[in-house]
């Protein structure tokens, strides 16, 4: 079980993410127009994207090893999308990371506390 925490809005600082203008008709374009259409021009510090990723790779890690590159290779490309298609900036990327790995010592400590024995 994984320890879940809401930062909410105490947390979360918005900020406006330039874009650039998408002029090109390919597939291609019309996904990353599809994408700037359906989300806000606002995203957050720190990113959603990379806490929840890095989170979960913690966890998998742990009770999966050997979906450990697979993991890596996922958050990889989830995060690299985030970048380049303009949704978050790197200091985004870095405060997630930043987040996500004090909320996994945070569980962990908190299972080692209260000798939870629902994951390895």
């Amino acid at each position: 079980e994984i320890v879940e925490c809401d930062w909410s809005s105490d947390v979360w600082l918005f900020r406006s993410v330039t874009r650039p203008e998408v002029s090109s008709t390919d597939v291609f374009s019309k996904m990353l127009l599809f994408v700037y259409h359906s989300d806000r021009a606002y995203n957050t510090d720190p990113s959603g994207h990379t806490f929840y990723c890095i989170l979960s790779l913690l966890y998998l890690g742990r009770w999966e090893p050997k979906y450990r590159l697979a993991g890596i290779i996922f958050v990889i490309l989830v995060l690299a999308s985030t970048l380049l298609t303009r949704q978050h900036y790197v200091v985004d990327l870095l405060s997630g990371t930043v987040l996500a790995i004090l909320a996994y010592a945070i569980g962990r400590s908190a299972q080692k506390k209260w000798n939870l024995k629902f994951a390895s």
